[in-house]
């Protein structure tokens, strides 16, 4: 018998039914006699088996589940049976555990276009993502993010829509986390409009516009004291929905508001930005005239009265009979705006009216309250027959043999209570053939026509003499009515030949001679004589000329001219003036051929001597080094400098010395380096004789020469001069080394000064810098000085305002691209004939020779002129030699139309000779003269000097022939007019900003003016009361705001007390707006009290105070 064992079948069908992440379910087929089941596991592929973590399994289970797996990870799986026929390792079963999706995934913030999400970290991502979808849409699209790093736990989604309901989850890629997330829902926040604003407003209104807004169901406007976040519901009309603008009306003028936007409902809902808004201050309330009353009648008549209108422009009475409404002109005479009755004439008896007053502008416009009235019962026995008083007429003069005298219109008006008939005009009297009238058409006058007109003129052909005649004016019942008529005839002017010219006076300059003499009265031409020492005048005149100003030519320096003038007209010629002379001279030519030789501690230069003496001898030389700090004179050459320090190289030129100045320096030596000698030195060079000139030689034009310019009086050579001839004028241009000065600047300090003098002859001096170095003299606080024999200009940098120049260029034109100009200039011949002119109107005396001085920025083909300063710039005129000082009043501005006005001038005296100081706030063509003036009423007035210097100075006139009403009141605008013409103002034009000054009105500039330099101010109905008298407190308001302009309120003390009001016992009956000018105007000594102890500031001021306080104002303030 054998024995055979047969061999088990191992289960072949163990197989993965189904997984999560951390399970696998397994199933087989039954096995037979098993003693034990479990199932192994090895990471896949490794075929490392461990025993898998089940629940016990049966011997004839068919199923299992292992747990505890990893999630997203690769097993093999096997059944391992022991016992039976089944017994053994089945077949192996790969199975990949599911990843675990991210579950907390959670909203952690949004706005009203961003989502922001927060989630646990995941692991072994290779990508991740949001999605978003319309909320329960279930239509998912990726979001908007920036990218997502596989190891972020956050993320903001961006790009979405205000006010909206979103699903949003996490889609991971790849790792234990893979999958979708749990699904988070979010609505987006709205989105409050942002650009509500204010586009409008009244005294009680605003009004506001914004964008359309989304999906709102309500708006509204709220409101909320400015600042103060208490809001409440504006007043509106209803706002719909899709409304983009709204009024938001019953608010109070004058009131600072708080405002914003309410949305309701959409993707807008919500509070918008907030507005702030100021109404409008109330609008004047105009009121008609109510109390409109009659006070009488007759029965032709009507009297009423009414309050009187505020700020009325026109008032008329209507008239309508009664009951009808049709309004017509009542006839009354003109009522003035101010009037508060009248009486309307012209009613018939017996007649029922209505009456209207009409109002037109101010604060009662518009027609006021009825009257109703009937007219009296015309009586029957004591009509009257009267017309109105005729004043007597004067005809306009008429010149012997005119053909149109004047036709007169008279009118006639009926004042009686009858009828007048039959009315009728004739000529009484010896002149009444010398008149013609012509009858009105109306011979009938009643109260329908109660007025006529007729006319009277005098005859052709009447001889020079006053014709009067009495004109009688008669009618039926009536007493006749007479005037008087005057026609003036002159005669044809006799033929008057003009008187000699006066004041004749000539100055010399470089070949000429400059006349200047009194215009004459008359004169139409003038003829100009010239001699010589050793000659006598001509029978023939060297020119003949229309003004009184003349530059003779060609003449040779160094020879005094004598001159006489003789006034002409068609009728004849004056006698000679009385004879003036001068004698043209110019500064030498520079030395020639110039050289050094050294010595121990000296040198020596030689030159030859100048060839043009300019007019004058020469009386000496002057050496300079390079530096400017060595000045040497001497008679002729050799000039021999001492003091040098061996070793140093030198340089040097010379300048040639005469009568009219220095010349140009010569060109410059060799250089020489003083030393100990150690042996006899060369002889020195011998220059060459100069040949003997025969005739002064003129002065060729010098370009490129260096010239000295002077900063805190230490000279620098920084400056390239250069001539050329335009207009007929030689014209002089320093151009300034900008590196070199402003090296000097900064190491000198703020405040330095420089300067450029000029003593060469010529006529117009041009200092010549760029926008960049005058923006660096300003912020150095420096000023800039030029100087010419006959003028001065200082001017700060500052006052140049050189970004105002460039903001007129063009702000991106560099500054150093800029030019500045400062000049100064003799007139041409067109401006020295408007002032010829002015000196015959304005009836003074020319002292000095006119100057302009001139600023101008330049870029290209644009000029923009500097003609206006914040600040007095000075300007200093040379007063000639042969003028008495005292016999000069002030300096004037002559503008180009021919109007002059008086600046702040005093006269100085520097090192003998005597100069006017000028101080003005206007660039333009000045001149200083002579213009004594005394009025009559102030000779033994407390006010005379004040009074009379003042009215020299044309600051004040008089009130008519040769008065000056010394104690009289003055008014608002007379007041203004003065203190603009005592600055020295520039009148400006335009509109004013008062309404009861008119543009025509005499004074409308001079209130322009000073309004705009901030002197005054009007009242609060917007009027100025330019005819109201003024008090003492307003004239030291406008004093005090006067030394602002003048510097004078930086002079006083920063503080100050009442004590310096103390004296005076009714200080506390000036008003508080004025309480601080009215310490300052005492303070500063330019008011006192009329008594010791009486200040008077509700006075009015008077004409003579107002002198007095004008010239202590110029006086303290250093400008006269």
């Amino acid at each position: 018998m054998v024995s055979v064992k047969t061999t088990t079948v191992p289960v072949t069908d163990f197989a993965n039914t189904g997984k999560t992440s951390d399970t696998a379910s397994f199933s087989w087929s039954l096995v037979n006699g098993a003693t034990g089941i479990i199932i192994q596991q090895s990471p896949k592929g490794t075929d490392t088996w461990v025993t898998s973590t089940t629940a016990p399994i049966a011997t004839n289970a068919t199923s299992a589940i292992v747990t505890g797996l990893s999630p997203a990870t690769e097993y093999d799986f096997r059944l391992v049976v022991t016992g039976g026929s089944n017994a053994g390792t089945s077949n192996v079963v790969s199975v990949e555990t599911n990843s675990v999706p991210v579950t907390d995934f959670a909203s952690t913030g949004k706005t009203s276009d961003t989502a922001s999400f927060s989630w646990s970290l995941v692991n072994g991502a290779t990508g991740m993502t949001i999605q978003q979808s319309p909320k329960g849409a279930d239509t998912w699209v990726t979001s908007t993010t920036a990218p997502i790093a596989t190891n972020a736990t956050s993320a903001i989604v961006t790009g979405i829509s205000p006010a909206t309901e979103y699903d949003f989850r996490l889609v991971v890629t790849g790792g234990s986390h893979a999958g979708t997330s749990n699904v988070e829902s979010v609505t987006t926040n709205t989105l409050p409009v942002a650009d509500f604003a204010s586009t409008g407003k009244t005294s009680d209104t605003a009004s506001f516009s914004w964008s359309s807004v989304n999906g709102a169901t309500e708006m509204s406007i709220q409101q909320s004291p400015k600042g103060a976040d208490t809001w409440v519901t504006s007043t509106t009309a209803p706002i719909a929905t899709n409304a983009t603008s709204a009024i938001v009306t019953g608010l109070s003028p004058a009131t600072e508001y708080d405002f914003r936007l309410v949305v309701t409902g959409g993707s807008h809902a919500g509070t918008s930005n907030v507005e702030s808004v100021t109404t409008s201050a109330a609008p004047p309330i105009i009121i008609p005239i109510g109390d409109f009353n009659s006070t009488g009648k007759t029965s032709t008549t009507a009297n009423f009265s009414w309050s009187p209108a505020i700020s009325a422009t026109t008032i008329r009475i209507e008239q309508s009979p009664k009951g009808i409404n049709n309004w017509t002109l009542a006839s009354t005479g003109t009522i003035l705006p101010t009037a508060d009755n009248t009486t309307v004439i012209g009613l018939r008896p017996d007649t029922e009216y209505d009456f209207r007053l009409v109002v037109l502008g101010g604060m009662n416009e518009g027609t006021s309250n009825i009257i109703s009235l009937m007219t009296d019962t015309e009586p029957s026995s004591d009509l009257t027959y009267t017309i109105a008083p005729i004043e007597n007429q004067t005809l306009n003069p008429l010149q012997e043999g005119y053909t149109s005298p004047e036709v007169k219109s008279i009118t006639v008006i009926r004042t009686g209570s009858g009828v007048l008939n039959q009315l009728s005009v004739e000529l009484i009297g010896a002149n009444a053939k010398n008149f013609v009238i012509t009858q009105s058409a109306n011979n009938t006058l009643d109260e329908h026509n109660p007025m006529t007109d007729f006319t009277i003129k005098a005859n052709d052909g009447l001889q020079p003499g006053t014709y009067v005649v009495t004109v009688k004016v008669t009618a039926a019942n009536m007493t006749d009515v007479t005037f008087t008529t005057t026609q003036i005839i002159n005669p044809i002017e006799t033929p008057v030949i003009p008187s000699a010219p006066e004041n004749l006076t000539a100055f010399g300059g470089n070949h000429f001679v400059e006349l200047f003499w009194n215009a004459v009265t008359g004169a139409d031409f003038y003829k100009i004589y010239m001699k010589d020492a050793s000659g006598s005048y001509n029978n023939e005149p060297i020119a003949t000329v229309n003004s009184a100003v003349y530059r003779v030519q060609e003449l040779i320096n160094g020879t005094e001219y004598f001159f006489k003038v003789i006034a002409g007209n068609s009728y004849g010629e004056s006698i000679f003036s009385s004879e003036a002379s001068a004698t043209p001279k110019a500064v030498p030519s520079a030395p020639t051929r110039v050289s050094a030789q050294a010595g121990d501690g000296s040198a020596t230069v030689v030159f030859d001597a100048s060839q043009d003496d300019g007019g004058s001898p020469i009386t000496g030389y002057i050496v300079m080094d390079s530096t400017g700090s060595i000045h040497v004179t001497g008679k002729e050459s050799p000039i021999i400098i001492t003091g040098l320090t061996n070793g140093t190289s030198y340089t040097f030129t010379v300048s040639a010395i005469n009568e009219a100045g220095n010349s140009l320096p010569s060109e410059v030596s060799n250089a020489v380096v003083p030393n100990t000698p150690t042996s006899t030195p060369s002889p020195l060079p011998i220059p060459t004789p100069a040949p003997t000139p025969v005739a002064p030689i003129p002065q060729q034009p010098v370009v490129n020469t260096g010239v000295d310019v002077l900063v805190n009086g230490k000279v620098e050579k920084a400056g390239t001069a250069s001539s050329e001839i335009v207009n007929n004028q030689k014209v002089w241009t320093i151009k300034v080394n900008q590196k070199k000065i402003e090296e000097k600047l900064q190491s000198e300090g703020l405040g330095s000064i420089v300067t450029i003098p000029f003593q060469l002859e010529t006529d117009v001096l041009v200092a010549e810098l760029n926008g960049e170095m005058v923006k660096n003299m300003e912020s150095n606080q420096a000023v800039l000085e030029i100087k010419t024999a006959w003028a001065t200009y200082t001017i700060p940098a500052k006052q140049i305002n050189i970004d105002s120049v460039s903001e007129k260029v063009g702000q991106t034109i560099a500054l150093r691209d800029i030019k500045v100009k400062v000049e100064i200039a003799k007139p041409l011949p067109e401006m020295l004939k408007i002032i010829n002119n002015a000196t015959i109107k304005g009836n003074f005396t020319i002292v000095a020779p006119p100057v302009n001085f001139i600023v101008t920025g330049t870029y290209g083909g644009t000029n923009i002129q500097v003609d206006k300063f914040n600040a007095y710039v000075k300007r200093t005129i040379s007063i000639p030699d042969n003028i008495d000082p005292h016999k000069i009043t002030t300096g004037i501005v002559v503008e180009s139309d021919g109007r002059i006005r008086h600046v702040p001038t005093k006269v100085t005296n520097i090192e003998g000779k005597y100069y006017a100081v000028i101080n003005s706030l206007t660039n333009s063509t000045y001149t200083v003269v002579w213009h004594p003036l005394e009025f009559t009423d102030v000779a033994n007035h407390w006010s005379k000097d004040a009074v009379n210097d003042m009215g020299s100075r044309m600051v004040i006139e008089g009130t008519g022939e040769g008065q000056f009403s010394p104690n009289r009141n003055i008014t608002r605008a007379e007041f203004a007019t003065i203190i603009v013409r005592g600055l020295g103002l520039k009148l400006e034009s335009g509109s004013v900003p008062f309404s009861d000054v008119k543009e025509y009105d005499w004074f409308s500039n001079a209130i322009k003016t000073a309004y705009s330099y901030n002197l005054i101010k009007g009242y609060a109905d917007g009027t100025f009361g330019p005819h109201d008298q003024i008090t003492r407190e307003e004239a030291m308001v406008i004093i005090a705001k006067a030394m602002k302009i003048t510097n004078l309120k930086a002079m006083l003390p920063n503080q100050y007390t009442d004590t310096n009001l103390h004296p005076y016992s009714d200080i506390s009956t000036g008003s508080e707006w004025a309480r601080d000018s009215i310490a300052e105007s005492v303070l500063s000594g330019i008011f006192t009290g009329r008594s010791n102890t009486e200040l008077a500031p509700k006075a009015y001021i008077t004409r003579a105070e107002v002198a007095m306080i004008i010239q202590r104002l110029l006086k303290k303030s250093d400008l006269i």
